[in-house]
C-alpha cells in the first residue's frame, strides 16, 4: 500500500519560528516562519492563515510571562474558494521564509518575557502536478507545530 498525501506530507513538511531582536516595548514584533521542505518533490501549499499571507488570522498563542493569552485584535477574514496566486511552492529540500510584525494583531506593547507559539493548520497541500487552485471541498489540509519562541520585550 503506497503512502498517501498527508502521511508524505507529515513527513517532510516541517515549520519552526525564529526570533528577530531587538524588541522594545511599543515597536514592531518581528518574527521568521520557516516552512522546510526536506522532501524530493516540490509542494504546492496554500498561504490562507499562515506567515506566509502575513497576519491575518489569529494562528499564533502568545502569553505573557504569567499571564493569559493575549486577544487577537487583528481583521476577521471570510474566503471563497482560493486563486492559483494565494499558493506558495515549496522547492524539494528547500524552504520558504516570511516575517511577521505580531504587534500588528496582538497587544504586545507592554516589555516583559513572552512566549509565542505556532499550531499551523495548512489549509491545502498540492503534490506535483495536481492541479491548482482547487476548490476547498478538494482540499488536503494538514496540521503543523511549529514549536514555541521565548522572547524579551525591553
Amino acid at each position: 500500500m503506497g503512502l498517501t498525501l498527508l502521511a508524505v506530507v507529515a513527513a517532510v513538511l516541517t515549520c519552526s519560528l525564529e526570533a528577530v531582536p531587538p524588541y522594545r516595548a511599543g515597536e514592531p514584533v518581528p518574527v521568521r516562519f520557516r516552512l522546510r521542505n526536506r522532501g524530493r518533490l516540490p509542494f504546492a501549499v496554500l498561504n490562507w492563515n499562515t506567515p506566509l499571507e502575513g497576519l491575518l488570522a489569529d494562528t499564533f498563542a502568545i502569553r505573557r510571562a504569567g499571564g493569559a493569552r493575549l486577544p487577537w485584535n487583528g481583521p476577521t477574514i471570510k474566503r471563497g474558494d482560493p486563486e492559483a496566486e494565494e499558493y506558495v511552492t515549496v522547492a524539494a529540500g528547500g524552504d520558504v521564509t516570511a516575517d511577521v510584525d505580531l504587534a500588528l494583531g496582538y497587544d504586545i506593547r507592554a516589555a516583559g518575557r513572552y512566549s509565542i507559539g505556532l499550531r499551523l493548520r495548512l489549509h491545502d497541500v498540492a503534490a506535483p502536478g495536481a492541479e491548482i487552485p482547487r476548490p476547498r471541498s478538494r482540499h488536503a489540509s494538514r496540521s503543523l507545530d511549529c514549536g514555541r519562541l521565548e522572547i524579551v520585550v525591553r
